[in-house]
């Protein structure tokens, strides 16, 4: 069994841009990381509820601290 992507939940009513597909994860936006990402994983962006919205990378020595891929329409 593989262990689960590391996610970044962003805070309540923060997802807009991202739903949008703009592909920057704003520092200000997220409500809190899952899991224990290094530069340049995969993570999962998901918002308040828990869905699953996008894919990206992860940087935490920037601001934008996630750069999107990948979008999931549910």
């Amino acid at each position: 069994m593989t262990s689960p992507s590391p996610r970044v939940v962003l805070s309540r009513g923060r997802e807009g841009p991202i739903l949008a597909r703009h592909p920057w994860v704003f520092s200000g936006a997220i409500d809190r990381v899952e899991g224990e990402p290094v530069v340049g994983s995969e993570v999962e962006v998901a918002d308040a509820s828990g869905t699953t919205i996008a894919r990206g990378f992860w940087n935490p020595n920037s601001q934008i601290r996630g750069r999107c891929y990948a979008w999931n329409r549910f």
